[in-house]
């Protein structure tokens, strides 16, 4: 991992949802530090929530208080997450697919009563839930790249004041 973020720029710190998830981003944080002696361009661009229950928000909101808090301004918490939605993941796991990719095809099997008029109900059914899946990640990656865009921003304008 230190090999790979001496030659980062970014990094995005993925988190559950849990205590000892955050407690994690210290290590990760020290890791940072120790590599800026070699990278003095690395910084954490910001943290994601992953593995969100759907309609948790408690589960949600109080690491995103916590993680307001102890980042103190250093990098952002996404408002995007990526949501538990364990059928999609472990479909597109299986087919090799992102979830986008998966999406696509949910949306080309039909509604199962066509599967079944037109002879194609022993086809494995896909998970319906992968268009919320694909959603998050697009969410998520919109929202990376504004972040980047802002950052990259704020550096040349540090760069022409000096």
């Amino acid at each position: 991992v230190d090999e790979a973020m001496l030659a980062a720029r970014w990094i995005i710190a993925p988190l559950r949802p849990e205590p000892k998830s955050i407690k994690g981003l210290y290590s990760l944080a020290e890791r940072i530090e120790h590599v800026q002696e070699s990278n003095p361009y690395i910084r954490l661009l910001g943290v994601v929530l992953f593995g969100v229950p759907k309609g948790a928000t408690r589960v949600e909101q109080r690491p995103r208080e916590i993680l307001g808090e102890r980042l103190e301004g250093i990098a952002p918490t996404f408002q995007a997450k990526i949501r538990n939605v364990v059928a999609a993941d472990a479909d597109a796991s299986f087919r090799g697919e992102s979830a986008h990719e998966l999406a696509a095809e949910v949306a080309k099997q039909g509604p199962f009563w066509q599967r079944l008029r037109d002879g194609k109900s022993a086809e494995p059914v896909l998970a319906g839930s992968a268009n919320s899946l694909s959603e998050d990640y697009m969410s998520l990656a919109t929202e990376i790249v504004n972040e980047l865009q802002t950052q990259e921003e704020a550096i040349e304008a540090q760069e022409a004041q000096h």
